[in-house]
């Protein structure tokens, strides 16, 4: 888990590199009317908020390889038991079983 959880994690950090010299280049080199830069204020806005998740998604992937470190990982943080394997594999730097995230979603916990 922890090789995937890196990979994941530096594919994610390219990607967010890459997007940002892509819009340093896109600043660079357009110019354009009116209706252009009110296009590109928009997909300005997109990316920022593309790049807010990727962050998110960073630190989980961090806090996830903190948690194997610390013998955490696998674990549910609300009840304690051990998160499925299938679910781990999907979505590997999850902190709750999905029994646990049904029940936040429906307001039990």
């Amino acid at each position: 888990m922890t090789v995937m959880l890196k990979e994941m994690r530096e594919e994610l950090l390219q990607d967010v590199t890459r997007s940002m010299k892509e819009e340093s280049d896109h600043l660079r080199f357009n110019v354009g009317d009116f209706y252009d830069h009110a296009s590109e204020d928009r997909q300005r806005e997109l990316a920022l908020t593309l790049s807010n998740r990727e962050r998110s998604k960073l630190h989980q992937i961090d806090d996830a390889l903190k948690r194997i470190e610390s013998g955490e990982y696998g674990f549910c943080e609300v009840t304690g038991e051990k998160i499925g394997e299938e679910r781990l594999i999907a979505l590997p730097f999850t902190k709750l079983s999905i029994e646990a995230q049904e029940e936040i979603e429906r307001g039990d916990y």
